[in-house]
């Protein structure tokens, strides 16, 4: 185990001056792409412990996952008692993310108290405290982030595929391609493809493509020191990919009006490259000579702990976290519901169903029953709804008739439906992928991993529904049992914002919100009661909003002209069984043999309009 004990220089860390004892521990976890390190300070700032272990990208990890890498910390810290600890992990963007960082750090160290942020947050500590700068990453990836008082700005960041230009990865990658390109030329392997065939136990740049094909960022990013051993043959890969970092640089120091800005290189081709910092240092100051440019003495570990350290003292905190994201417009006003303002604790599918008790003492064929007989209950509560579900079908109906959009808007069990109902759009009904969109909180992850904080976020669904351009043709309709998921309530009040007619599908006669007063605002409630299993709503909830979504896109459709008796017309006969389908409508609507109706759509490149069209001609 390595441990590093310094001494302080005298006011190094002014910065960040407490009055309270020394004897007080902090400890600070930074989680990366590559590493995730953890440092121990006491009340003074001086090192006691450091420990380096696996990656915690939380974007790219599982819970389980997460804690068993924190717990392997726990018990190697020589402090487990320390209360203080600042978790900031790469991934940490969103209130979700901190949320469960947050929850998984309290299953870890039940009995401290937690900071949580984003990794960058604790490299900018680390680098230049609360003072004005820059501040670049140049590890596996890139960041820049820049700070003057009050304005703050990032850029890059992105992830390996849209972004992280100029770090280990994008160094690598580019060096691959142009030793490829010229293996093109005369089959010959360079010496930097030699080498790399070396290092990975490969014996053919056949077998490196192969490889290529199945490595990670870190795999590829770990060829970056070759990079570096052969600088003389990647030169030009080293010049291009420390200028287009040096841009954001100077994009990011007139964001927040810096001048003469200090600029801060951290990560590791900063602290392992002298070359790369000599090319990026060159290329900053060509555009900024007047710039102070250095490599950090800190790692951001040591700064999550000195965050940790200023914001639980008894002193006022001298820093603070900043959000590096650009903060959604107009969100001054979302919708971000605590648990007791949301009032679950009223809504009928939160209580216990009295008909439902001693499940577990219940016979399989008892459960049976009575979970037919709970369901039987659903369809005579909407039918009490037919006049709103009438109005929000002819709301429907218009907006796709003058070329708006239907949104599904939903998280957990709720999202899920709306995204099957608007997935099946297209096949059935013909329509583009872009008439019916499914949202659900946490994004495609979600759709088969429970991902319950993502629908914490108001700010977010908001700027789920500001992304697609929502406006006045448009309708979106809120999924939530509970009638005051944040998620969801933000997304209809951006839509209300942009003035598209909103909708409300819940099963909470007590929904604590309302848009009183707006005519492009519509609730549909359908009362289901108290689940068998109390608060599980994917059943009789879920149940009831599977009709009504089926009810909101087939009447629509209907209403469109994409019905005809009872046959869908406009489907995709993308397989078999559906060129099948439109065989048999096609003989239906023409009194055709089943051949003959066959052989017409073929003609036609299964067009069933075309082909009803050429037959009456």
């Amino acid at each position: 185990m390595a441990i590093r004990m310094r001494p302080t220089p005298k006011n190094r860390h002014s910065k960040f001056e407490i009055r309270n004892s020394k004897k007080c521990f902090y400890c600070g976890i930074e989680g990366g792409s590559t590493k995730t390190v953890a440092i121990l300070i006491d009340g003074g700032g001086r090192v006691v412990q450091r420990i380096k272990t696996l990656p915690c990208n939380i974007k790219l990890l599982d819970d389980r996952q997460i804690v068993h890498l924190w717990e392997g910390i726990r018990e190697r810290l020589k402090r487990p008692a320390s209360s203080f600890i600042g978790m900031f992990v790469a991934g940490c963007v969103s209130p979700s993310d901190e949320a469960r960082v947050k929850r998984l750090a309290q299953k870890v160290w039940p009995e401290s108290r937690h900071l949580v942020g984003r990794d960058t947050d604790s490299g900018f500590a680390a680098a230049l405290g609360d003072k004005p700068g820059v501040m670049v990453i140049c590890g596996t990836g890139s960041n820049v982030l820049a700070r003057n008082g009050s304005r703050a700005c990032k850029l890059g960041g992105w992830g390996h595929v849209v972004g992280d230009v100029g770090g280990g990865y994008d160094l690598a990658r580019l060096m691959l391609q142009r030793t490829f390109l010229e293996y093109d030329e005369d089959r010959q392997t360079s010496v930097f493809g030699r080498d790399v065939l070396r290092q990975l136990s490969l014996n053919t740049m056949e077998e490196l493509v192969t490889w290529t094909l199945a490595a990670s960022k870190e795999d590829i990013a770990s060829l970056a020191p070759l990079v570096f051993k052969h600088k003389e043959l990647s030169r030009d890969v080293i010049r291009e990919g420390t200028f287009r970092l040096s841009q954001q640089v100077v994009r990011a120091a007139e964001l927040v009006q810096l001048k003469t800005p200090r600029v801060v290189l951290t990560g590791g081709l900063a602290a392992g490259q002298p070359y790369y910092v000599l090319k990026l240092r060159e290329a900053i100051l060509m555009k900024l000579p007047h710039a102070r440019v250095n490599v950090s003495r800190e790692e951001g570990a040591y700064g999550a702990a000195l965050l940790c350290r200023s914001r639980f003292i008894e002193a006022k905190p001298a820093t603070k976290l900043y959000r590096w994201i650009k903060p959604p417009r107009d969100r001054g006003d979302l919708y971000r519901g605590s648990i007791e303002s949301r009032n679950l604790a009223h809504s009928p599918t939160e209580q216990p169903n009295p008909r439902a008790r001693h499940l577990e003492k219940a016979s399989i064929k008892e459960i049976i029953d009575l979970m037919m007989s709970e369901e039987k209950t659903v369809i005579p509560q909407i039918l009490q709804r037919s006049e709103s579900i009438d109005r929000a079908i002819q709301w429907i109906t218009s907006a796709l008739r003058a070329g708006g959009r239907l949104f599904y808007v939903g998280a957990g069990t709720s999202g899920r439906l709306g995204v099957l109902d608007a997935a099946e759009c297209p096949p059935t009904f013909g329509t583009p992928p872009s008439m019916v969109q499914g949202i659900i909180a946490g994004g495609f992850r979600a759709l088969y991993q429970a991902i319950e904080t993502a629908e914490d976020d108001g700010v977010y669904g908001a700027e789920s529904i500001r992304n697609r351009h929502v406006g006045r043709k448009d309708v979106v309709v809120g999924i939530t049992a509970s009638g005051s998921t944040p998620f969801v309530i933000g997304a209809l009040q951006a839509a209300l914002s942009a003035g598209a007619r909103s909708i409300l599908l819940t099963c909470n006669p007590a929904a604590p919100v309302e848009f009183k007063g707006n005519n492009r605002f519509l609730t549909l409630l359908v009362d289901t009661g108290p689940e068998v299993v109390a608060g599980s709503t994917r059943l009789k909830a879920g149940t009831a909003t599977k009709l009504m979504l089926n009810m909101l896109t087939t009447i629509s459709m209907i209403r469109l002209g994409k019905v005809k008796d009872n046959l869908m017309t406009d489907l995709q006969p993308s397989c078999e069984k559906l060129q099948d389908r439109m065989t048999r409508i096609m003989k239906e609507l023409t009194g055709f043999s089943y051949e003959e109706a066959w052989a017409a759509l073929k003609k036609t490149g299964w067009n069933l309009e075309h082909a009803l069209k050429k037959m009456r001609s």
